[in-house]
């Protein structure tokens, strides 16, 4: 009986062995297929101010100012519920938002990602894995992954094949449906001294529609890079403005629609103030700075005055021109209808482009700051 029993003993830690080593290899190759090349990320759902994800601790991400939480007051565990925290970025750690998908947006996590697979025990008809997770070059964000996403149980199934299937949406830290590799190399705010070169002579109205065509075609294109390379951009929170823009400052941008909504795409670039990039009626120079031009995109109409569209001479060529100016409770985005040729709005901008800390009102960053001086 005692031999028997052995007998029995080893032929069950022979098929455990054998069935450990084919779920390794099969979580091994799901991990290579899905997490492919270097930088990875994961995705947050939501299209508004707050987003959901399971892999952060919301704790750690506010402790350490890279997002707000959702009423931290009302959640334990750090804010995690059956699908984990709901968030919304800090406008510092918003660089690393890099690409919008059509149910959220995706956060880099690092490059070189790797996990390594560890005990698997059988549990009825399904199998525990537990897998762990390192990053060679980690980002900011991946400081707050949770413990319990780090170091995780994956949950499978035999199918009828013998192969096997997830159990829960979601291994490998939630990729969701951001790309593989993940678009991450326009993270960086750096700027540089702004263009000042006067054109030869203003824009036609047809280089205007082409600067317009060229920034609506990248961002249809889902093509941030190409994007930024459309635009004079100038980030007013910078210390550096010009050229300080990231691509998370236009996951939050679309192109304009064509009849066919694409869930991925923000609010057109055009601010609806108008519907076509053959919208320009005239064009002038800028009074004072001959590498602008402003171009007239909505006649003025009673009391209102017109709207404008600014583009900069930049290397030859002309570029139109973004302004990131106001703070957001979602995503912060760059705006281009900024009628920068109104005396009030161009006093504002130079004003902050000087390094004065005032709003796109005119008013104090600060509501407690002094105006002067005076006691």
């Amino acid at each position: 009986m005692r031999t028997w029993s052995l007998l029995l003993f080893a032929s069950a830690c022979s098929g455990l062995s054998g069935k450990t080593t084919e779920i390794t290899s099969f979580l091994e190759a799901e991990f290579a297929a899905s997490r492919s090349g270097s930088a990875v990320g994961t995705e947050a759902l939501g299209k508004g101010v707050w987003y959901r994800t399971p892999v952060f601790d919301g704790v750690c991400l506010q402790e350490k100012h890279l997002a707000h939480r959702d009423q931290p007051g009302r959640r334990a565990s750090g804010n995690r519920t059956s699908f984990g925290s709901r968030i919304s970025p800090s406008y510092d750690a918003q660089k690393d938002w890099t690409w919008s998908t059509p149910k959220g947006y995706c956060i880099y996590l690092g490059d070189g990602l790797s996990m390594s697979v560890g005990d698997v025990r059988a549990q009825g008809d399904q199998w525990n894995a537990d897998v762990s997770y390192t990053m060679a070059h980690p980002s900011d964000w991946w400081s707050c992954v949770a413990e319990d996403q780090k170091n995780a149980v994956i949950r499978l199934e035999a199918t009828a094949d013998g192969s096997f299937s997830f159990l829960e949406q979601g291994s490998f830290l939630h990729p969701g449906d951001c790309p593989s590799p993940l678009p991450a190399e326009a993270r960086g705010r750096t700027g540089a001294k702004p263009p000042r070169a006067p054109a030869p002579r203003p824009p036609t109205l047809n280089q205007v529609q082409g600067a317009f065509d060229r920034l609506d075609s990248a961002l249809r294109a889902h093509d941030h890079a190409g994007a930024l390379a459309a635009i004079a951009c100038y980030n007013l929170f910078e210390s550096k403005p010009y050229g300080a823009c990231a691509a998370s400052e236009l996951l939050d941008v679309g192109p304009l629609s064509d009849g066919t909504p694409r869930a991925q795409d923000g609010t057109p670039w055009t601010m609806n103030v108008f519907q076509d990039t053959q919208a320009a009626t005239r064009v002038s120079m800028d009074r004072d700075d001959r590498s602008l031009a402003h171009a007239e995109v909505k006649a003025a109409s009673g009391r209102h005055q017109a709207r404008t569209v600014s583009l900069q001479w930049v290397e030859g060529e002309w570029l139109v021109v973004g302004v990131v100016q106001r703070k957001s409770e979602g995503l912060t985005r760059v705006e281009f209808v900024n009628d920068l040729d109104r005396k009030d709005k161009r006093e504002i901008f130079e004003r902050r482009l000087g390094g004065e800390e005032i709003g796109a009102d005119g008013h104090p960053l600060d509501p407690f700051a002094k105006a002067d001086d005076t006691p």
